[in-house]
């Protein structure tokens, strides 16, 4: 493996930010771990444990081929289970509340996944293999953009049900971008815009923390420890740190 092969650049980049992704776990939340459960090491161990379970995915995907994903059957597959995770973590005694919201499920103390997280990349695979079968029939509206929106839009609904409202915003926004980008027409996607616009302003008016969120770049002192706290806490990290920061 060379550095002047896009394969090996690219490990090497990964390599990289998974390196710095573990120093800054570690540097940001020792303190509250050893305030909270008296041992600094244990969002470090959690997220070594996910990073593990991820590199392990990864290789093994790697060495599978990761074009055998590409059939359309095998993304139905993959969509399917998403699916079913996402309606299993809406079920009291599967699903693990945490904030207020269902994301979570669990296996002990320090093993979880979110069903949202394995959602967002089966809709990727399910769309990118939809459009590479269909590829002279994206333009068309029900083959094009209709049956791979009911996609986005099942597993979005399901993600707003937890309620997640952020991760739900995110996958909309990229499952449209897939489209986009696989050739659907702009006019189909500028209607479903206009369409689901008045939806969105509903689901935020109707939960009051949304909202408080929305409007908390205006008073963050207001609710400094809930809809402000991210902000303030980034206005003491950039008071307090200044240019080059403090700790790792």
């Amino acid at each position: 493996m060379r550095l002047t092969d896009p394969s090996g650049l690219i490990i090497c980049l990964v390599t990289a930010l998974l390196g710095v992704g573990v120093l800054m776990v570690y540097s940001s939340d020792w303190a509250s771990s050893m305030g909270v459960k008296g041992d600094g090491s244990a969002a470090l161990i959690r997220h070594m444990i996910g990073l593990l379970i991820g590199v392990g995915i990864a290789v093994g995907i790697v060495w599978l081929g990761y074009w055998r994903l590409e059939p359309v059957i095998i993304a139905y597959i993959l969509l399917g289970l998403a699916a079913v995770g996402l309606i299993l973590v809406l079920i009291p005694g599967i699903g693990s509340v945490h904030g207020g919201a269902r994301r979570w499920i669990r296996f002990g103390s320090l093993v979880g996944f979110q069903p949202s997280e394995f959602a967002k990349l089966s809709m990727i695979l399910f769309l990118a293999s939809w459009a590479s079968k269909n590829r002279d029939r994206m333009h068309e509206l029900v083959r094009g953009f209709l049956i791979p929106l009911a996609a986005v839009v099942g597993l979005t609904g399901l993600t707003v049900l937890e309620p997640d409202f952020g991760t739900a915003t995110f996958m909309a926004i990229l499952g449209m971008m897939v489209l986009a980008v696989a050739g659907a027409r702009w006019v189909y996607m500028a209607i479903t815009l206009v369409v689901t616009a008045p939806v969105l302003c509903v689901l935020v008016y109707l939960e009051p923390y949304r909202m408080k969120r929305l409007l908390a770049f205006m008073d963050p002192w207001g609710d400094s420890s809930g809809a402000g706290y991210h902000l303030i806490q980034s206005w003491i990290a950039l008071g307090s740190g200044g240019v080059i920061g403090k700790g790792l």
